[in-house]
């Protein structure tokens, strides 16, 4: 039923380099339908330029969390 189950995370929090903000994903085939969920914690706030900056994290997870390759992730595992 599900295979290909691969994990990821990425820091944001202050400059990327510690975990305090960041993201979790998992993707998975199930079936023939591949999935993905992204959990993030981001930034609170209601100030003037809060939500602007959740948008940027969000943006900036989207376009670096990467999944390892099956390669990668199969030595991981062994």
């Amino acid at each position: 039923m599900t295979n290909d189950t691969q994990i990821a995370s990425l820091a944001t929090g202050f400059g990327g380099l510690l975990g305090n903000k960041g993201a979790v994903a998992v993707r998975m085939r199930v079936f023939d339908a591949g999935l993905c969920w992204v959990c993030a914690h981001l930034p609170s706030g209601e100030s003037q330029g809060s939500s602007d900056r959740r948008v940027f994290d969000m943006v900036d997870i989207m376009k670096r969390l990467e999944f390892p390759t099956m390669s990668e992730d199969n030595t991981q595992q062994q």
